[in-house]
């Protein structure tokens, strides 16, 4: 896993770079400015960047949204200290995969780093992926930011996510008609999307129903529209 560290900060820097190498064992790079870590990224292959939110010129929040428009399947990492806590939760918004508040723990940090990148591994490792599907958690919260309507599996109810919990790992859908839909954990949405993608079941309603009681007619039309039905050989 390669990460790229991003602070104008010299000293910090080399802290964040000696921690994630020598203690976590990741191959890790460092720039000083969000125009030399996009210049990097067009030259080299990372997995997660870790940003600083004060940078010179373009700052972390712009960075993060270059990358999540033009190569989303870098994760980002928010640094941010705690009078710019918004400045984190914006950061979420536009794609960011997680922030860290100063000052922080090494730790923590290792640890943060380590989540986001176990999730990124259980995505990239599934057989048989899909080569159009876009199922992620980043791309459910866009769903909501964005009031994406999709049909559901039968194609006759239209449907839209209007709730994403980070905290508990969890979403609700809501028809055009006000129907709301139980919590619909986000674990068993990834464990569904892995047997489509194994070829263990199909993007078929009664199929996601033995897994998904009640809702599998609407999570069809969800992963339908993410491109789950695509399957590569």
């Amino acid at each position: 896993m390669r990460i790229l560290v991003v602070d104008d900060d010299a000293a910090v820097r080399r802290v964040l770079v000696k921690t994630l190498h020598e203690i976590g064992g990741f191959s890790v790079e460092e720039a000083e400015s969000a125009e030399d870590a996009l210049q990097k990224i067009e030259s080299r292959t990372f997995d997660l960047v870790l940003t600083d939110l004060k940078l010179p010129g373009m700052d972390g929040l712009q960075l993060i949204t270059r990358i999540v428009s033009s190569t989303p399947e870098i994760l980002t990492i928010l640094v941010t200290g705690h009078a710019t806590i918004d400045s984190a939760v914006e950061a979420m918004k536009r794609g960011a995969s997680d922030y860290l508040i100063k000052p922080f723990a090494m730790e923590d940090m290792l640890a943060r780093v380590r989540r986001v990148l176990e999730e990124k591994k259980r995505f990239v490792s599934i057989d048989g992926r899909s080569r159009g599907c876009l199922f992620s958690w980043e791309k459910l919260k866009e769903m909501k930011e964005g009031q994406i309507e999709f049909w559901a599996g039968d194609g006759f109810t239209r449907l839209k996510i209007v709730e994403v919990s980070d905290r508990e790992g969890i979403l609700h859908m809501i028809t055009t008609e006000g129907k709301l839909t139980w919590p619909l954990r986000f674990h068993k949405l990834e464990e569904v999307h892995s047997r489509i993608h194994r070829r263990e079941i199909s993007v078929l309603a009664y199929e996601i129903e033995k897994h998904i009681p009640t809702w599998g007619n609407y999570v069809a039309g969800l992963l339908k529209y993410l491109g789950c039905d695509r399957v590569g050989p």
